[in-house]
């Protein structure tokens, strides 16, 4: 499943601000790569935290933790295997 949830609707549309990146499993992480090389910067978690450092060496900044991804990122991407681990991350 593929949610993308933003926090406010005064950014204007050409404008991501902050992007967090959720979930860098087999689809998550060239996504996730291909972000941080279009738009220089990009923050992200997953819960399996190894999967973060290859794009922590990258330059992404890897959140210590989910609630720091939603807090700071205007916007975020979730790339998670289905329902149950979506409900996992949005409760």
């Amino acid at each position: 499943a593929v949610y993308i949830v933003r926090k406010s609707t005064h950014t204007p549309p050409v404008s991501l601000g902050c992007i967090g990146f959720v979930g860098l499993g087999n689809m998550g992480r060239p996504i996730a790569r291909r972000l941080l090389a279009h738009f220089g910067v990009l923050t992200v978690w997953n819960r399996t935290p190894e999967r973060c450092s290859k794009l922590g060496a990258a330059g992404a900044l890897v959140a210590p933790s989910l609630e720091f991804i939603f807090a700071s990122c205007d916007t975020v991407v979730l790339m998670l295997t289905g329902d149950e681990a979506t409900r996992q991350v949005l409760n």
